[in-house]
């Protein structure tokens, strides 16, 4: 596992994986238009490719192509009732689902599961939920 600490600024952020589907390889491109304010951290390894920008209030937006491990949000989807078996049979199924609510201390969390990435925030004060929300309503993907 490698991870990686980069400072950036704004603007409309590309991540390319390459993934095998029905037996070749696609990559897919995606595009989504970040906050401000982030320190970017990359964390590669084995199957593993995640993007996680961090704000100074400890809130974060993060996209990953790891499907089949936890997220950032694991513990909160944990908690709400029946959200976990939801995101468990949307992974099999290779169906899209949003999950979303608020954690113990009231901050706001949503996870999006959409074809072969998962994408989301956690840590989000109620002034800073419509930013994210459209930061994640941005995002676009790309075959090549």
């Amino acid at each position: 596992m490698f991870a990686s600490l980069l400072s950036c600024t704004t603007g409309s952020k590309t991540i390319s994986y390459k993934v095998y589907e029905g037996g070749k390889r696609t990559k897919h491109i995606y595009k989504m238009k970040v906050p401000s304010g982030y320190k970017l951290l990359r964390w590669t390894g084995g199957h593993e490719d995640q993007y996680e920008y961090w704000y100074p209030d400890s809130s974060v937006i993060y996209l990953t192509k790891d499907l089949g491990s936890s997220t950032i949000n694991d513990e909160n989807i944990r908690r709400q009732e029946g959200a976990y078996a939801k995101r468990f049979l949307a992974f099999l199924g290779n169906d899209t689902i949003t999950l979303e609510g608020a954690n113990v201390v009231g901050l706001y969390w949503k996870e999006i599961k959409q074809k072969t990435i998962c994408f989301g925030y956690a840590r989000v004060t109620k002034e800073k939920k419509a930013v994210f929300d459209k930061a994640l309503s941005t995002i676009k993907l790309r075959f090549k």
